[in-house]
Order: structure tokens, then C-alpha cells, then sequence
């Protein structure tokens, strides 16, 4: 019981010491601008992992304006971060893809941590305001190679712009 009840201390008194301090960032001037624009929300996500081998590795964001994140890591034909805009029709193409192969049915995981050198591939669609994922690295339904195809098509033709770092 003492245990429970210092460890509970320990807890209120490291929440209320962190709200408590004051952050360097919080006296920098905030960039209006910015705090005036909603956060856009991810209409589509595609991402592929590493492997023991040369996998490639990136991660594509579609938002709900129509704007596009690429960030390729490695074993892909773009490395850094991208930006650019999609098109409006092979984005449909990629919501269609899903629709005919039943993606929201599909479990939200399909794994098998015994196994260790697959990559997976993590895939969101948000249609509706309902956001649905998929993590895929072991024995998905092969139905979802459509779906990735799909994605891989709508990178492809986007007109992508280097983010400066």
C-alpha cells in the first residue's frame, strides 16, 4: 500500500512540476499566420518500412487540401522531404481502390512479430471524416496490392518540390 500511495506522489508531483514549468519556446512571438489556419487532416497515408535488404523506405501524406508530404529515406528515387499537390483524379483512383477491395473489412493488422526481415506497409484512408488503417507486414489479404499500387501511381504523378532544410 505505501507503494502504491509514494508512486501515486511521485506521479501528481512530476505532472504538476512539468505544468509548472516555464517553456523557452513559450516566449518566442507566435507566427499569426499560422495559429489562424486550422491543421489540415490527412486525408491518405502510405508508408513502407525497412528490411534487412534494399526495401524502400518513405512515407507519402495526402491532406484534405490537396496538398502532398513526401519524405523518402532510402531506396527510393527521391531522398528528402517533398512537397507538391495531387491530382484530384488519381486520388479518386486511390478511394476507388479501397472501396473494391472492401479495405475498411480488412483487420487493422496483419503481422507476425516472430518475423523479422519483411517490411511493412502502413496504409490510412480517411473518407467521411472515418479514418481507417491497415498495417501490413506479414500474410496481408493480397487484395491491398491494388490499394498500394494505387498510391504508388498517384506519387508518381505529382509534381514534386524539395523542402529546403
Amino acid at each position: 500500500m505505501r507503494l502504491i500511495t509514494a508512486l501515486f506522489l511521485l506521479v501528481a508531483v512530476s505532472a504538476f512540476a512539468c505544468k509548472g514549468k516555464k517553456n523557452a519556446s513559450n516566449d518566442a512571438p507566435v507566427n499569426e499566420a499560422k495559429q489562424e489556419q486550422p491543421e489540415k487532416a490527412i486525408a491518405l497515408f502510405y508508408q513502407r518500412t525497412a528490411c534487412f535488404g534494399t526495401c524502400p523506405i518513405f512515407k507519402f501524406s495526402l491532406f484534405s487540401d490537396n496538398t502532398c508530404l513526401y519524405e523518402g529515406e532510402n531506396f527510393v528515387d527521391r531522398i528528402g522531404t517533398f512537397t507538391g499537390k495531387g491530382d484530384r483524379d488519381e486520388l479518386i483512383k486511390v478511394i476507388d481502390a479501397a472501396e473494391r477491395i472492401g479495405y475498411r473489412d480488412f483487420d487493422d493488422v496483419y503481422d507476425n512479430p516472430m518475423i523479422m526481415d519483411i517490411p511493412s506497409v502502413l496504409t490510412q484512408v480517411n473518407t467521411d471524416g472515418k479514418m481507417k488503417s491497415c498495417f501490413d507486414r506479414y500474410k496481408g489479404p493480397a487484395q491491398l496490392d491494388l490499394l498500394y499500387e494505387a498510391f504508388d501511381q498517384l506519387i508518381l504523378t505529382i509534381e514534386w518540390q524539395e523542402v529546403k532544410q
